[in-house]
C-alpha cells in the first residue's frame, strides 16, 4: 500500500476529487483519502510516478509517497456519532480547558465496557 502526502486539499470535494481520479487509474484496487491528515491510501499495482502526476493533473501538490505495510486509522473504526463527539470535545478542550465533557468521555465508556 502506498502513503501520498497532498498538499493543496481543503474541503471534502478536494478529497472527494482526487479519490475519484486516483481511483479511475488503471492497477488501482483501493483508495482512501483522509482530508484532515492530508493523506492519500492506495493499494493495488501503479506506479509512483502515474499517482503523481494524476493528482498534479487536478491541481494539487504532492509531498511525498512511501510504501506503508498494515496501515490501520482508528478514526475509520469509530462510527459517525463517536468522531462527532470527539470532535466537539477537543473543540471544548481548546476553548474552555480540559473536563467540561465528563459525560461524554468516550475513554471511559470504553473502559466500563470491557469490564
Amino acid at each position: 500500500m502506498k502513503k501520498v502526502v497532498i498538499e493543496g486539499m481543503a474541503c471534502s470535494k478536494c478529497a472527494e476529487k482526487i479519490e475519484k481520479k486516483i481511483s479511475s487509474l488503471d492497477g488501482v484496487e483501493e483508495v482512501k483519502v483522509l482530508l484532515d491528515k492530508k493523506e492519500a491510501y492506495v493499494s493495488g499495482e501503479v506506479s509512483e510516478e502515474v499517482l503523481k502526476s494524476s493528482i498534479e493533473s487536478e491541481g494539487y501538490e504532492v509531498i511525498s509517497i512511501q510504501e506503508v505495510e498494515g496501515v490501520s486509522h482508528p478514526e475509520e473504526k469509530k462510527g459517525f456519532f463517536r468522531r462527532l463527539l470527539g470532535k466537539i470535545e477537543d473543540s471544548n478542550k481548546k476553548s474552555f480547558g480540559s473536563g467540561r465533557m465528563d459525560c461524554c468521555n468516550l475513554g471511559k465508556k470504553e473502559k466500563e465496557k470491557k469490564k
